[in-house]
C-alpha cells in the first residue's frame, strides 16, 4: 500500500541494522576488534590503541522498539564524520551496502553473496510471514553501509508462521469487525492481528479518520478493509433523512480523498449504519430507502450477529469486572448463532478494554475449530432481521 505510518516500527534492514551497532560482539579476527565505552562506540584500527578521536558510530533510537537488545542512548555523528568517507581500508570486515530488504529471501541472497555466514531464527510476530524482524551480526555500520566481521555467524530472526486454521466448513467462519474507530487503541488492534494472520473489517468515522489520518492510513497499508461508519456518528442528524445520510457518507469519503486512500477502497465499499440497519430513528420504509441510496452509491451493508457488548460496559453488573462481561456477552451470542454460516463480530476499537481481550477472543475461536474470513468472502450482504 502507500504510506508508511511513524507508529510502526520501520521493519527495513537498512534501519534496523543501523539501529543494531549497539550489538557489539567483542572481535579478536584480522587484529581489529570493536570495543563500547560507555555510550560511544570506536573502532580500534590493527596495531592500534583505542584512540577516543576515531569514528564515534551513532546508535538509532528504533532500537528501543526492538526486542533482545541493549539500548544505547542516541548519538549524532561528529561533524567530520557527518557525510560518507572514502573506503580505504576495511581491516577485515565485510562490507555490505545499505541495500538490504525486509524480505528473508533477498536477506539471504546478498549475504550469500558477500560470502558471509548466517543463521536464521523463526518467531511468531506481527508481521507478514518471511519478514526479517531483525539482524544481529558482529561489526558496526556507517553512511557507507554495514561492516560484518565474516568470521562470526548472522542472525536473521524471521516472522514465521501464523498459527493454523481450521478449515471452512459450512458454519465456523467468522468475521472480525470494529467500529467507530480509528482511536488511539487501533495500532495494539492492528498488531494483534498481524501477530494471528487475521484480516479484519474496520468502519470508521469521519471525524475519527480526521483526528488518526496516519491509523487509517496503517489499517489499508497493513491489509485490512477500511470501511464508512459515516461521518459523525449522530444518529438523530444521519437518520433525519436519505439526504443527511447521504451527506455522511460523502464527507466520510473526502476524508479518506485527503489522505489519497479513495483508490484503494474503490470498488470495495463496505458500509454500516450507526447503531445498526434496525434502530429506533427509522421506520421500516425509511429504511428501506437509506438502504437502497447507500447502495446506490457503491456500498455493501453489513449489521452483526455476534458481540462482547464492549460499548455496554458501563452498564455491567457491578460485581462483574469487564472482560468477564464480554466473554459472557461473547459466549452468549455465539451460541445463539452456532447454526449461522457466517459469523460477524462486532467490537470498537476505540474501548480499550477490546484490544486487551481481543488476544483471548482469537485464541478461543482458533482452538474451538472455528477460522477467520473477510466481509469480501461474502456473497451476499448482511442484514439484521
Amino acid at each position: 500500500m502507500k504510506k508508511s505510518t511513524k507508529r510502526r516500527v520501520k521493519k527495513s534492514l537498512s534501519i534496523r541494522a543501523a539501529a543494531l551497532t549497539i550489538l557489539i560482539v567483542m572481535l579478536g579476527a584480522f587484529g581489529g576488534g570493536v570495543y563500547v565505552f560507555r555510550e560511544f562506540i570506536f573502532i580500534q584500527h590493527p596495531g592500534e590503541e583505542a584512540d577516543s578521536a576515531a569514528y564515534v558510530i551513532p546508535t538509532a533510537q528504533a532500537v528501543r522498539e526492538l526486542p533482545n537488545l541493549t539500548c544505547q542512548k542516541h548519538r549524532e555523528l561528529p561533524d567530520h564524520t557527518e557525510e560518507p568517507h572514502t573506503i580505504t581500508e576495511t581491516y577485515g570486515y565485510t562490507l555490505i551496502p545499505r541495500t538490504m530488504s525486509d524480505s528473508i529471501t533477498e536477506a539471504e541472497k546478498l549475504l550469500s553473496a558477500y560470502d558471509v555466514p548466517y543463521t536464521v531464527e523463526y518467531a511468531l510476530a506481527a508481521y507478514p510471514e518471511g519478514d526479517v524482524l531483525w539482524v544481529e551480526y558482529a561489526g558496526f555500520s556507517d553512511s557507507n553501509g554495514y561492516y560484518v566481521n565474516p568470521a562470526v555467524e548472522v542472525t536473521l530472526c524471521v516472522s514465521g508462521n501464523k498459527p493454523s486454521q481450521t478449515p471452512y466448513n459450512g458454519k465456523n467462519r467468522v468475521y472480525l469487525t470494529f467500529d467507530d474507530g480509528p482511536s488511539a487503541y487501533t495500532p495494539e488492534i492492528l498488531d494483534v492481528l498481524d501477530y494471528y494472520g487475521i484480516k479484519a473489517a474496520f468502519f470508521t468515522m469521519g471525524k475519527s479518520i480526521e483526528k488518526y489520518p496516519e491509523i487509517a492510513e496503517e489499517i489499508v497499508e497493513r491489509g485490512h478493509i477500511l470501511a464508512c461508519h459515516t461521518m459523525t456518528h449522530e444518529y438523530e442528524y444521519i437518520y433525519d433523512s436519505v439526504e443527511n445520510m447521504i451527506s455522511e457518507t460523502r464527507l466520510w469519503e473526502g476524508q479518506l480523498e485527503k489522505l489519497g486512500l479513495l483508490d484503494d477502497v474503490a470498488g470495495n465499499l463496505y458500509f454500516r449504519f450507526p447503531g445498526g440497519t434496525v434502530n429506533k430513528y427509522t421506520t421500516p420504509a425509511e429504511r428501506e430507502d437509506m438502504i437502497a441510496a447507500v447502495r446506490d452509491r457503491g456500498y455493501r451493508v453489513f449489521d452483526w450477529n455476534v458481540v462482547t457488548n464492549d460499548s455496554l460496559l458501563s452498564i455491567r453488573p457491578e460485581d462483574t469486572d469487564s472482560h468477564t462481561y464480554m466473554r459472557e456477552q461473547f459466549f452468549e451470542s455465539l451460541a445463539l448463532r452456532a447454526s449461522a454460516p457466517d459469523k460477524i463480530v462486532l467490537m470498537h476499537d476505540p474501548i480499550r478494554e477490546t484490544s486487551e481481550m481481543l488476544p483471548w477472543l482469537i485464541r478461543y475461536l482458533l482452538g474451538n475449530g472455528y477460522c477467520f474470513g473477510t466481509l469480501d468472502q461474502m456473497d451476499h450482504d448482511y442484514l439484521m432481521g
